[in-house]
């Protein structure tokens, strides 16, 4: 548990975190599977370089000294493991865990709550510490010594070519998913400048489903209606207009995010066409629909609508900051599975990423203390994916 005085410490020294982008004319690189885990799935010196700063060691470190009995030690940096520990599965360190467990990501913090006692026991950092480890997770890592193991999982990252059929706009909240949408323009625009790309080719997927919006998404949805409320009738306007009014009526996160879409359309060449996935219904015990749940019933509709050619599709995901390599993954996994379903024939196509920054404005939402919640839950979140990929297609994912 965290205590009061490292909070108070999060609160007063940094409450400012400047995160930048990839900026790929220096070659610095965002987050990657080969940073997390070497080919053999061993945890990589990056991740090794972030245990110790969360005073995890491990017993087969050939530097491995055991003067800090009261840490955590791992018999092994097998990506297994590690998993188990940061999804609080651990046999040894049963209380420890970087993963929240029923709460949102905007409901994340790292102080313990009376009113959560479900809460499992969180990695607690020094006033040291704080400063220093978010900055390994999220800043892109440099050649100087120091930044040398950052993770880059707040940078940027564009897609390396422009070949991709499907863009999957992945559902999040209302501010995700106006940053989505940002990201995806600017992303068509460097696309549009390359030879050859032709937006007629492209189709645009809204993946989506069911969840109810909360207070803050209903204040958004009432500054846009406010924006479109003088439309002529007939208009696209009004057409986006009467979007957002359903969305509020409905308190739908689908319905809200196809009003942001169309609203979008109109900034961009009418040559892309729109298709929609729409998650209306929920497995027993789900509580809303999932990056997994939407991915799937996408496929289950492509397969529906191109039995033959449904996964040779080139797909461009559109991600936000430190969720991008986490959703590439989940779909990685899906779309594989989706094809062993059908026929039992390899996906053939390609995955690639568009994914925002994490920009120092993006502190009016969130505080330090959230940051860090968030960004180690993503972490945990990450390495369950790499571990339930090996253990389904016995390999490891690539980049």
């Amino acid at each position: 548990m965290i205590k009061t005085s490292i909070l108070n410490v999060f609160k007063i020294s940094f409450l400012i975190l400047v995160f930048s982008g990839c900026d790929h004319t220096k070659e610095l690189k965002c987050i990657q599977v080969s940073d997390l885990i070497q080919k053999d799935g061993t945890l990589s010196d990056k991740i090794v370089s972030l245990a110790h700063q969360m005073n995890i060691s491990f017993k087969d470190d050939s530097k491995f000294e055991n003067s800090n009995p009261t840490g955590i030690v791992l018999q092994s940096k097998k990506a297994e493991e590690f998993t188990d520990l940061v999804q609080g599965r651990h046999p040894l360190y049963k209380n420890f865990s970087l993963r929240q467990t029923g709460k949102e990501r905007w409901e994340m913090s790292t102080s313990k709550t009376t009113s959560s006692p479900s809460d499992q026991e969180r990695f607690a950092p020094t006033t040291e510490q704080v400063s220093y480890i978010l900055r390994t997770l999220l800043d892109p890592a440099q050649k100087n010594a120091k930044d040398l193991h950052n993770l880059g999982m707040g940078g940027e990252q564009l897609p390396t070519n422009h070949n991709y059929e499907h863009i999957l706009l992945l559902g999040s909240t209302y501010q995700n998913f106006e940053q989505r949408l940002i990201q995806l323009k600017r992303t068509l625009q460097i696309a549009e400048a390359s030879p050859g790309f032709n937006p007629k080719k492209i189709t645009i997927f809204l993946i989506s489903g069911i969840r109810s919006l909360n207070p803050d998404e209903i204040e958004s949805l009432n500054a846009l209606q406010k924006k479109y409320q003088s439309t002529t009738q007939g208009s696209k306007q009004h057409k986006v207009l009467q979007k957002i009014i359903k969305a509020k009526e409905t308190k739908n996160e689908f319905e809200m995010h196809n009003a942001q879409l169309a609203a979008f359309a109109l900034q961009i060449s009418p040559e892309y066409s729109f298709a929609f996935t729409n998650e209306k219904t929920l497995e027993k015990g789900q509580k809303r629909s999932s990056t997994e749940s939407t991915l799937a019933k996408y496929i289950k509709d492509q397969i529906a609508i191109d039995p033959e050619c449904w996964n040779k599709k080139n797909i461009l995901l559109v991600s936000t900051h430190i969720f991008g390599l986490y959703q590439k993954l989940i779909a990685k996994r899906v779309l594989r599975l989706g094809s062993a379903m059908h026929k039992n024939s390899p996906y053939l196509g390609s995955i690639d990423i568009t994914s925002s920054a994490l920009k120092n404005t993006e502190g009016n939402h969130f505080n330090s203390t959230q940051k860090l919640a968030i960004a180690a839950d993503n972490l945990s979140r990450i390495f369950y994916e790499i571990t339930s990929y090996k253990k389904t297609f016995n390999e490891y994912p690539s980049d």
